[in-house]
């Protein structure tokens, strides 16, 4: 099922007015949202430009958007922007069941977009592969070994 937030949308206006230069009209869009989640007294002015003003913005997206699966499209997105790249490793616990309960188990590591750019694909469905007679290939991934 495909959904699209109303928050979602004000995020993105936000973001496209911040990446146009179109700094005041961002900020707006940022507040008409932010006045939904906060009482009057607890709402900051936004007074961002620039950069800063889109970092905050792409934070009030994971803010709103967690657990809904916009995470790692958001980072791909983020990584290959040409005016304001998001350059960061990212660091994803493995944790095991041993049992008795759940153990940390230590860590993979996915480098910035510039050094593991495959990371940062969605590989083609094998059938797809199949379906174009090999027309179409999906870039090799590193084996990412598990850190302590």
């Amino acid at each position: 099922m495909f959904l699209l937030r109303l928050s979602e949308m004000y995020l993105n206006k936000a973001e496209a007015l911040a990446a146009l230069g179109r700094s005041e009209e961002a900020r707006n869009d940022l507040q008409e949202l932010r006045k939904r989640r906060f009482p009057p007294a607890a709402l900051d002015p936004v007074s961002l430009e620039g950069a800063a003003l889109v970092n905050r913005i792409r934070e009030e997206r994971r803010l709103e958007l967690c657990f809904e699966g916009h995470r790692w499209f958001d980072l791909r997105r983020f990584a290959v922007n040409s005016q304001y790249p998001f350059s960061k490793s990212i660091r994803h616990r493995s944790i095991i069941f041993t049992g008795s309960g759940y153990v940390d188990n230590g860590y993979y590591e996915l480098g910035p977009y510039e050094q593991d750019a495959a990371a940062y694909i969605v590989p083609v469905a094998s059938d797809e592969i199949e379906f174009n007679r090999g027309l179409i290939i999906n870039e090799q991934r590193p084996v990412r070994p598990l850190k302590q």
